[in-house]
């Protein structure tokens, strides 16, 4: 697929795995081919998608967002993953499709043909090194689901389409990848795409609320519960282990406060330095997934995971992979201020 870049002077990196996106409607549920027709749904710019829901008797609309965010007037429903959908259209009495994958959302990561062919043979390896460490992060492992038990806490139902009604989807959309397997490379894509998913189980997982009493964020992690604090120096930032470019930035310096509360963080620094979402843990591991909008693509920001630990009212992280991680977090020991 990387190599399709090649004749719009591009050179392929990587082909990174991505969130799925799901159903989520506003004004009816999304769970057979029947509810789509005449619905107006909101989706990213792409001609695929476009003809998908087409194929269904939507209307796509391509996705917009104003100075205040984004909206839900005068849509039917929009094609989101959990993550954006938590942070941006959680709108109460949604009701999400939790076992419908209507794409995945790559992202692929390129550069300039004449700007690689500058580059010395030892530069090339590092960027095809970054490249391998990013396929090998995971860093969406588990996204879905912590967002979309905060939709449920939130008050977001999570539906599943029968059997009857995913095969009907199915039918609806055939005309499509009729029109995609004209094409012999991407008929060839599809083919290898369909037999990875079957070697790792068949289809993609579903999401659902948890059960009542089941444990969950809230009870797990219930130690980080509270507002914590910590104040460091520049010298101790880059002690702790921070590259030239987070030391050079003045808001990772200074005073910090993290709170946690059901499910989500927030934490207020220096100016620029504030930041929240959603977090998910596993016993002593936890990731971070930003929802705050504070500047373009911040909201798929994953940050961890991370080995964190509390101890009466200290409470501490450790990287604990090559993941995106702020060396912010690890500075110093948290300490709590309140509940």
């Amino acid at each position: 697929m990387l190599a399709g870049l090649k004749p719009d002077g591009l050179v392929g990196l990587a082909l990174l795995p991505g969130p799925l996106r799901r159903p989520l409607g506003f004004t009816r549920p999304l769970v057979a081919a029947s509810t789509y027709r005449g619905a107006r749904i909101a989706i990213r710019p792409s001609q695929v998608t476009a003809d998908i829901f087409r194929a269904l008797g939507a209307i796509p609309v391509p996705q917009k967002q104003s100075s205040s965010g984004q909206s839900a007037a005068g849509l039917t429903g929009i094609e989101a993953h959990a993550n954006l959908i938590d942070s941006a259209f959680a709108v109460p009495h949604a009701v999400l499709t939790g076992n419908v994958v209507l794409e995945p959302r790559p992202n692929v990561i390129f550069m300039n043909q004449r700007a690689y062919r500058a580059l010395t043979a030892e530069q090339r390896i590092v960027l095809d090194q970054a490249a391998a460490r990013a396929r090998s992060a995971g860093i969406y492992e588990g996204n879905d689901a912590v967002s979309a038990a905060d939709l449920c806490r939130r008050g977001i139902k999570i539906l599943s389409a029968s059997p009857a009604e995913l095969a009907g989807l199915r039918a609806a959309v055939r005309p499509v990848y009729r029109a995609l397997e004209s094409n012999p490379a991407t008929s060839m894509f599809i083919s290898e795409i369909t037999a990875i998913r079957r070697s790792i189980g068949g289809s993609a997982a579903t999401v659902t609320c948890p059960a009542a009493g089941a444990g969950g964020i809230a009870s797990t992690a219930a130690a980080l519960g509270g507002t914590w604090q910590v104040t460091y120096t520049l010298a101790e930032l880059s002690a702790a282990g921070a590259d030239p470019s987070e030391a050079s930035i003045p808001s990772n310096i200074g005073h910090f406060m993290f709170s946690f509360s059901k499910g989500r963080w927030r934490m207020i620094g220096p100016p620029g330095g504030s930041a929240s979402g959603t977090y998910s843990v596993t016993g002593d591991r936890i990731t971070f997934y930003r929802h705050d909008h504070a500047y373009a693509g911040s909201d798929t920001e994953v940050w961890g995971p991370y080995i964190w630990s509390v101890y009466r009212d200290t409470l501490t992280f450790k990287k604990a992979g090559p993941g995106p991680m702020p060396t912010s977090l690890v500075v110093k020991p948290w300490r709590k201020t309140g509940t």
